[in-house]
């Protein structure tokens, strides 16, 4: 086994492993604390609307402003690593990522929770192509798609693949967001154990216990350039000429036939 202890001299002082390391001790917690977004305990400098049954979700919710801070107080019973999801609504801004510092206690945890990013949704403001008067398709312009979004809190650069530990002792605590840009409507933050990922051994297993057989007579093909949602307006389709397999193909003529290409090469993004 690793001994997390050991290696600690050879951290980023305040980085996020040094904190891990601090924990390894620590195991997860089985435990689950919801804290309901509009019972926030108290805002500096931010403008905080509580929302009623906003954009198709029962309830009541927080719209927090793009800049300022907002606390929510809450207590655990059990000490632990815990993820920390979050129900949130990407309001319409200046169409940037939105960006949050995270703070528990008053104290930054380490030094990556200073910048906690999360996506907006964009989409293809068509489907079908339009063309230049030459016949070449054109590239769909890209429409934000504001949408009620499950997310965990993790690593936006990508360094870190699983979604952030965070250790909390049995006792009352708060958490804090700091907005660093763009306003963002929070339903619920959520405390959970951290989320693990079956084998296919025991998927395979349950599958064939519930009576699972193998699709017959099914072909289903997706054209990748028609893609519904994306992280980012970068995405756009394009003209890939290296194969005649390619759908649709033209001779002559630009047709719009694959998706992503050299921009999707950034970690996080998605498609």
């Amino acid at each position: 086994d690793l001994d997390l202890t050991a290696l600690t001299g050879s951290f980023k002082k305040g980085g996020y492993d040094e904190y891990l390391s601090k924990q390894s001790s620590t195991g997860a917690s089985a435990e689950e604390v919801v804290i309901e977004g509009e019972n926030y305990s108290e805002t500096k400098g931010m403008d905080a609307a509580v929302l009623e049954n906003y954009e198709g979700r029962q309830g009541k919710a927080v719209k927090t402003g793009d800049a300022g801070t907002i606390s929510w107080a809450f207590e655990v019973s059990q000490d632990g690593l815990y993820n920390v999801k979050m129900n949130m609504y990407t309001e319409p801004g200046k169409e940037s990522d939105i960006e949050r510092e995270l703070r528990i206690d008053g104290n930054l945890p380490f030094n990556e929770a200073r910048s906690i990013t999360f996506n907006r949704i964009w989409t293809n403001e068509q489907q079908s192509f339009e063309r230049d008067d030459r016949g070449n398709d054109l590239a769909p312009n890209q429409v934000e798609m504001p949408m009620w979004q499950d997310t965990v809190i993790k690593d936006g650069t990508g360094f870190y693949e699983e979604p952030f530990l965070f250790y909390f002792s049995k006792g009352k605590h708060t958490l804090s967001l700091t907005s660093v840009k763009e306003p963002l409507v929070i339903d619920q933050l959520k405390l959970s154990k951290p989320q693990t990922t079956p084998s296919y051994q025991e998927v395979a297993s349950r599958y064939k216990a519930e009576g699972y057989g193998p699709a017959k007579a099914v072909s289903i093909k997706l054209q990748a350039e028609q893609a519904l949602y994306k992280s980012t307006p970068n995405l756009l389709p394009y003209n890939d000429r290296s194969s005649p397999a390619l759908e649709p193909f033209h001779v002559s003529k630009q047709r719009n036939n694959a998706m992503g290409g050299w921009a999707w090469r950034l970690p996080g993004q998605w498609i």
